[in-house]
């Protein structure tokens, strides 16, 4: 099947059938003390926004437990690390601010997800209340909650994400680093915009 001859919703409705009750009313539109205590246990996270052609862009964070600051039952926020510098989430937010989360706790299986409208605030005085350091954290990412719910543990139990006895037996060193895949990668492109015939 090609990618444009896709079914509808109602054909894959009936493949897939219903969701659960439980399922479908297990959300909220703002925190309560169970979503607020897995956030601020929560040591990763990913986030993801919208470039200005429409992309998604995916970026993990991660710190130590209450790293994430709930701040009411609307709002939660975190400090902006320098990381790779190029601003990806902080330049989507000025085009798109709606973002979706994923919070997860090591050990845990189960995974908390969450939309919501997000924007990338420079205050100096905030961030040094939030713990932050000046010459690191240029900027904080506020949150506004509009929909959080739970998911269930189905995917990192297949993915033994938490279970040594089920991780690949590949040798670390096996695996391409950060600076392998980067070199690679620009390499390809390199060579593929030398392939392609100028416009004009």
């Amino acid at each position: 099947m090609n990618e444009d001859q896709s079914m509808s919703q109602t054909t894959y409705r009936s493949l897939y059938g219903e969701p659960a009750d439980y399922v479908v009313d297990a959300h909220a539109p703002c925190l309560e003390e169970t979503t607020k205590q897995f956030i601020r246990a929560s040591t990763f996270m990913v986030l993801s926004s919208r470039n200005e052609t429409g992309y998604i862009d995916m970026s993990p964070r991660g710190g130590q437990p209450g790293f994430i600051q709930v701040l009411d039952d609307k709002h939660i926020a975190f400090l902006d690390e320098m990381g790779n510098k190029k601003l990806h989430t902080i330049s989507n937010l000025e085009q798109r601010n709606q973002v979706g989360m994923l919070f997860m706790i090591p050990g845990v299986k189960e995974v908390l997800r969450a939309y919501g409208v997000a924007y990338a605030i420079h205050d100096e005085a905030t961030i040094l209340q939030m713990g932050g350091n000046l010459k690191r954290n240029k900027s904080f990412i506020r949150i506004r909650i509009e929909k959080i719910f739970p998911h269930c543990s189905t995917a990192l139990t297949k993915a033994s994400l938490w279970d040594s006895n089920g991780w690949p037996k590949t040798l670390a060193k096996e695996i391409p680093s950060v600076q392998e895949l980067g070199a690679s990668i620009a390499k390809a492109r390199r060579l593929l915009e030398a392939s392609e015939p100028p416009q004009t």
